[in-house]
């Protein structure tokens, strides 16, 4: 067990040295008018990466993927158009909500404040936009989450209990984001500067756009994926 414990927190705190998922804390924080809403994303995060740690302790998702190599394998076809079908959606979510934005920015004019001179509010994300972001994002990363699959390796070598299994999983989920939940703290404190608020300018104005870009992103993804599978 003290071995477990020991690749635990050397696989923990390679993994957390994230600096993919620091920068994006970091956007989005400085897109938050409160910036308290950011714990739904490391929330978001957390979760996810313990849910994911456990289903692929378990193997829960493996007749998942024995479906989808079945499907692949006997009709390609059929797995090609769903990728391009799920990129498709993807895609007219994602120009919907641009045109969103846009139609309230004409309305605007780009201002920030209405015709009395009283500010305008600003549009940001919401809590549960935020907590999919972080679901998204550690989603997306779990795949190349080396550390995270060795500790795994190491803890089914052990097979320890049910609960134990919980309890170390939670335990790497945490150390996942704790750089995350620093960064928070250090940036409330660091609000007054004045790189802080030059950086909150600015993604006051894209705030709005960052869903609609993450889903024009990922459509183009999952419909080159499918069109390629296509031809």
């Amino acid at each position: 067990m003290a071995a477990l414990i020991g690749t635990l927190f050397a696989a923990s705190f390679l993994d957390c040295l994230n600096p993919t998922a620091i920068a994006q804390q970091l956007l989005l924080q400085a897109s938050l008018e409160k910036k308290r809403k950011i714990w739904f994303f490391i929330a978001g995060m957390f979760l996810t990466n313990l849910a994911l740690g456990l289903v692929v302790y378990y193997g829960a998702a493996e007749p998942l993927l024995r479906l989808w190599r079945h499907i692949s394998d006997s009709r390609p076809a059929l797995a090609a158009s769903l990728l391009l079908a799920i990129g498709v959606l993807c895609l007219t979510a994602g120009g919907l909500l641009s045109l969103r934005v846009l139609r309230s920015r004409r309305r605007k004019g780009e201002g920030t404040e209405d015709k009395e001179g009283a500010k305008l509010p600003r549009r940001e994300l919401s809590c549960p936009v935020l907590f999919g972001l972080g679901v998204a994002f550690t989603g997306a990363e779990l795949t190349s989450a080396l550390p995270y699959f060795g500790f795994l390796g190491a803890m089914a070598a052990e097979s320890p209990h049910a609960a134990v299994v919980v309890l170390l999983t939670a335990v790497y989920s945490f150390v996942y984001v704790l750089p995350l939940i620093l960064l928070c703290f250090a940036y409330n404190a660091l609000g007054k500067t004045r790189a802080i608020a030059g950086l909150e300018r600015v993604m006051g104005k894209v705030s709005a756009w960052i869903l609609p870009a993450v889903l024009v992103l990922f459509g183009v993804f999952s419909a080159v994926k499918g069109i390629s599978g296509l031809l």
